[in-house]
């Protein structure tokens, strides 16, 4: 579509419910990094909200998130470039190996039923599998030689590796909680459940191969990153900001979709989705107000950042209340997860330095903030309508 034919935001108004109405306003910009960033943001959300419940939807998203993480271990330029190559890679070998074990016996195997993945690991995977493109088109072109170049390559399999930990404990944790549950279900039956006496109590039938593979899984990925995780990321490249206007982009677009998902298919997991990332955008203006403030661009006032703070308050309150109506395998909207990923990758190129919040001193001085704060304000402003109608929602859409 030709730049200077394309509809701006102000004319489609009258349109903003209709899918068919609204024009495309942005493509997917986030970098390999940012991909990368986003995986590991969801798998630590993933181990936050497992429950026994998840353990089979989890086990059959595995050997796809593990063949995933794979391609794109083997598309980083530079695969024989530095010293203990093939030891390197060692651990990305063992996993695919189990994961590929764990994909056969799933199809000849009584538990878990056959079901879709679970909705999180299909996540990851995709993300995965988009950050593997954009390395093979453009890979060739990084001079693995330089030093910055080799060291952010590390950093990118670090980061790789730890998502597959991070998944892997959940899954872990997630049969854990399986086998408890059966456990206490059985009790006060005339077919109680012994506990394993050798392994971890909970790892009982027919749940206790599954573990084991998860833990070896897990113990894999581990040796990867023991005493190098932290090392390797501080090398991750950070590009400089080029785009000013980021944040309110990604705002306009999250806006929309948000309108659009609200009025068409609210299903309980996609308000979790939007309280949760309303609560993340009222976190970040608490930061872009004091590093504003510190710089001299905003007046200090009394009013501005606790109204900010109980707006964020409440948008955790809701997410909250949301998740416990959540259905396991409820489905997302990904035109949301997208506009919501792109608000992560938005806020955290602003405000964040590699693995941490970057200092006020940082943040102020970066393109980007005062039309960050103005758009981010207004986002925070316009949407308390939402607040109300997420309380309204029923648990299913009709």
């Amino acid at each position: 579509m030709d730049a200077d034919h394309r509809s701006g935001f102000a004319d489609v108004d009258d349109a903003l419910f209709d899918t068919t109405q609204i024009p495309l306003t942005s493509r997917d910009i986030r970098t390999v990094g940012e991909l990368l960033h986003d995986v590991d943001h969801t798998a630590r959300h993933l181990l936050m909200d497992v429950a026994g419940d998840d353990a089979g939807r989890l086990l059959h998203g595995w050997p796809d998130l593990v063949a995933a993480a794979a391609t794109l271990w083997s598309s980083l330029p530079g695969q024989q470039f530095g010293a203990g190559a093939h030891t390197r890679d060692e651990p990305i070998t063992r996993l695919v190996s189990v994961g590929d074990a764990i994909g056969r016996s799933l199809r000849s195997t009584s538990w878990p039923p056959v079901s879709q993945p679970d909705r999180r690991m299909t996540q990851m995977t995709r993300t995965l599998g988009h950050a593997s493109d954009l390395v093979h088109r453009f890979g060739a072109d990084l001079p693995v030689q330089r030093t910055e170049s080799y060291r952010d390559l590390e950093a990118a399999r670090a980061r790789i590796m730890h998502a597959l930990y991070v998944s892997a404990h959940a899954v872990g944790v997630s049969l854990h909680q399986h086998g408890h549950n059966r456990y206490q279900d059985a009790l006060g039956t005339n077919r109680p459940i012994e506990l394993n006496r050798r392994h971890s109590p909970y790892a009982v039938p027919p749940t206790t191969e599954w573990i084991r593979r998860m833990a070896v899984s897990e113990a894999a990925a581990g040796r990867y990153l023991d005493g190098r995780f932290t090392q390797a990321l501080r090398g991750e490249a950070n590009r400089p900001i080029e785009d000013d206007t980021r944040i309110s982009r990604a705002l306009a677009g999250w806006d929309i979709q948000a309108h659009r998902t609200l009025a068409s298919d609210a299903w309980p997991t996609n308000m979790v989705l939007i309280t949760r990332t309303q609560g993340l955008i009222a976190g970040a203006a608490m930061v872009l107000v004091d590093a504003a403030q510190l710089a001299g661009h905003l007046e200090p006032t009394d009013r501005l950042s606790p109204a900010i703070a109980e707006a964020g308050r409440a948008w955790s309150n809701l997410a909250s209340r949301w998740g416990d109506l959540t259905a396991p395998d409820a489905r997302l909207d990904p035109d949301l997860m997208h506009k919501a990923a792109e608000v992560r990758a938005a806020y955290r190129e602003l405000t964040h330095a590699s693995t941490t919040m970057a200092s006020l001193d940082v943040i102020a001085a970066r393109p980007g903030l005062l039309p960050g704060i103005d758009a981010t304000l207004h986002t925070l402003e316009s949407s308390s309508e939402w607040r109300m109608s997420s309380r309204r929602r029923p648990r299913h859409p009709t």
